[in-house]
């Protein structure tokens, strides 16, 4: 049996670092006709994987419907199906492609009040862009919040995880979202945490992170013409199909619901 397999990494480049996922996929003979397709996980996870049928795919009968996509939630093994012929008497080739995203793919919201806001709160952090936010949150950045905040505010980690994305080299008005930081979480979401100042970083890739630690300066590494802020948002699927979720956060006084703007916290 051959198959082909497609891996989906995160890129990285000068002062710019990311976690990736570390996947294997290989068969694993059940009998003279069958196997199991094996995913061996190491290190980050939740990894989603996709396995699709190949061109070759000729005369196969899956377990499960092609394309599967699976979230694996643990290191080590998971089965993900069992591929054979649909008639025996036939010529047939089960091969197949897979390629993996780190977090959860399929997940349509992160967990309930998990979240607290990504600084110490004390009344002067007024939300200026919510949800749906005329200026720039819409489409598939539509579920984020932008906190104003003067620049060098500690930013904080909303919720404990694991570090995955870096940026770090950006000045001013440079790029889009300019520096950030990015943390996986156990459901499989990220929160990322933008526009910071220029060598504030103060995690590294692959880091576990408490609620609350201290992740780096805020700043103003922003293209758009707004006073110096914070952007939090929540998302799935980095990469090209990267879509924000909505999101409540753990509010002081024990209130959990999003933000709306013009509150300040």
């Amino acid at each position: 049996m051959s198959r082909v397999m497609l891996v989906l990494v995160l890129g990285c480049a000068a002062r710019v670092s990311a976690a990736e996922p570390k996947v294997q996929v290989k068969d694993v003979a059940l009998g003279k006709q069958r196997s199991s397709v094996v995913a061996v996980v190491e290190g980050v996870v939740p990894v989603t994987i996709t396995v699709d049928a190949a061109p070759e795919y000729e005369n196969c009968a899956p377990s499960v419907p092609l394309p599967l996509q699976r979230v694996v939630t643990r290191p080590g093994e998971t089965v993900l199906l069992e591929l054979g012929p649909a008639d025996a008497g036939q010529r047939w080739r089960c091969t197949y492609r897979f390629k993996t995203q780190l977090g959860d793919s399929l997940r349509a919201a992160p967990e309930d009040c998990r979240l607290s806001l990504p600084f110490r709160p004390g009344g002067e952090f007024k939300v200026i862009q919510g949800f749906d936010g005329a200026l720039t949150h819409q489409g598939r950045v539509r579920h984020a919040i932008d906190f104003a905040m003067p620049e060098r505010t500690p930013v904080l980690a909303a919720r404990e995880g694991t570090v995955t994305w870096i940026r770090d080299n950006d000045r001013d008005g440079t790029r889009a979202g300019g520096n950030t930081v990015t943390l996986l979480h156990a459901d499989g979401t990220f929160t990322q945490y933008a526009h910071l100042s220029r060598g504030t970083v103060v995690v590294h890739d692959g880091q576990s992170v408490a609620r609350g630690a201290l992740l780096a300066l805020s700043g103003s590494t922003n293209d758009q013409p707004v006073a110096p802020h914070l952007h939090f948002e929540v998302f799935v699927n980095p990469g090209d199909d990267r879509r924000t979720l909505p999101f409540t956060i753990s509010l002081p006084g024990g209130a959990c619901r999003v933000p709306k703007e013009g509150e300040r916290f």
